[in-house]
């Protein structure tokens, strides 16, 4: 399970962790740098966490030094953009209302309802929510629908409105497949649909940007991300692991073969790495598996494709700590309220190309700290302490300054919002990874 907890965990919170604590450094203890770009304008509406020092952090044994000379910095480039990201967690300016910004030019959207009673509007918004308990399903064309049970030819599983079609009572076949039948045990998957690898991860810097792309958690009417305060750290670090190969993270589009309209299908994330260097052609985890159901660990149902763009969630999923490239961390968290959309530019057996993507979801503040107790408690009983006790410490200090939505109420921040623009280029799994 560990392993396919690195799907997420390379994701969520390496824009909040990655640049700040460990720079990719799961080795050693104290003595990892974190290397800060050059001063310079962030942009407008762009916050950034300075990373305090060790010392003024209880537990803390890491050194924050500025770039010093040959030492890697980050050079903002806006040629030919008139928006969006730097490069480097800047931006390159925003847009007037009206306009949304694509591929760093501002291109006017107008929001189209007609004939739609839910879903998306084409800019971001939505045309309603399904609220009728009758009709709670949003279909592809944006009208509410009824949910009918369909449990024909199933003996237990899901009955496709949240209800079941029975357990597998009997224990020489204690395993229900995916087809609803009971078995007595699960095979992994041999063949696999089209697959999209992230090429392209960043979370967004600019407030204009944010409140433009990124869900609404907090109820104001504009998106939310917590993470926006260290892109300018985060971002290059990402890049370059997704550059080096280090964040094999891919996208199953299961059984679709229509990328244009598919009005329900399961959106499988993977984790692996190509067969050679530069290859699209890639070697999956079998840990990505349930190894009781043989089914996806990270999986959203019931994604939907409607004019070439794909929504999947809101769903639940689980991120682990460890895929930040500091091994053997063993902080595991539920991101909840998780959303993914995407355009599909190209589609079929030899991948997926997704432009526009948007990955989201909320960490909540009782997740991360019962997730860093367990840590401290390693860290108290181990004779060999891990590495990542070192910096244990400065975690606890940084990630409450992330913390921007109040989820109960009660005036104070208790929750962390996450959001990301992604593109994935085509890739096709060819088998898994041999175990070690």
């Amino acid at each position: 399970m560990r392993q396919a907890l690195k799907f997420l965990g390379s994701i969520s919170l390496a824009a909040a962790l990655v640049g700040m604590l460990a720079c990719g450094g799961g080795g050693g203890g104290g003595g990892d740098q974190v290397t800060t770009p050059d001063a310079q304008d962030p942009g407008p509406g762009t916050d950034t966490v300075q990373p305090p020092d060790a010392a003024d952090v209880p537990g803390g044994g890491e050194t924050v030094e500025d770039v010093g000379p040959g030492e890697e910095t980050c050079t903002p480039d806006c040629t030919g953009k008139e928006c969006g990201d730097d490069g480097c967690g800047g931006s390159c300016g925003t847009c007037e209302d009206g306009f949304v910004c694509q591929d760093g030019q501002c291109v006017g959207c107008t929001p189209d309802c007609t004939g739609k009673e839910c879903g998306d509007d084409g800019c971001g918004g939505s045309c309603g929510t399904c609220d009728d308990p009758a009709k709670p399903i949003c279909n592809a064309q944006g009208i509410c629908e009824a949910c009918t049970p369909n449990c024909d030819g199933k003996e237990c599983g899901d009955d496709g409105c949240g209800g079941s079609c029975g357990d597998c009572t009997d224990p020489n076949k204690p395993v229900c497949s995916k087809e609803g039948i009971c078995i007595e045990k699960c095979t992994l998957p041999e063949t696999w649909g089209g697959v999209g690898v992230i090429t392209k991860l960043e979370t967004p810097a600019d407030a204009a940007e944010v409140g433009q792309i990124c869900p609404d958690y907090s109820g104001d009417g504009k998106g939310d991300n917590g993470l926006r305060q260290v892109a300018s750290y985060a971002n290059p670090e990402i890049q370059k692991a997704i550059a080096q190969g280090d964040m094999g993270i891919l996208f199953e589009f299961e059984g679709v073969t229509d990328f244009v309209n598919t009005p329900a299908f399961d959106l499988n994330g993977l984790v692996g790495e190509p067969e050679s260097e530069g290859s699209t052609n890639f070697l999956i985890e079998k840990k990505a598996y349930d190894p009781d159901t043989c089914e996806p660990l990270i999986a959203f149902e019931n994604a939907e494709l409607a004019s070439g763009t794909f929504h999947a969630g809101p769903s639940i999923f689980i991120l682990d700590l460890a895929a930040l490239g500091v091994d053997e961390v063993p902080l595991v968290l539920k991101v909840g309220d998780a959303q993914l959309s995407g355009d599909v530019i190209a589609g079929g057996p030899d991948g997926v190309t997704v432009q526009n993507g948007i990955l989201a979801g909320v960490v909540t503040k009782q997740l991360i700290d019962e997730a860093l107790a367990i840590a401290e408690e390693q860290c108290n009983v181990q004779e060999e302490r891990p590495a990542f006790c070192s910096y244990l410490g400065m975690a606890k200090g940084l990630l409450p300054m992330l913390f921007d939505l109040d989820q109960d109420g009660d005036g104070k921040k208790d929750a962390m919002s996450v959001c990301f623009k992604y593109e994935l280029g085509p890739a096709k799994v060819t088998g898994y990874k041999p175990e070690e």
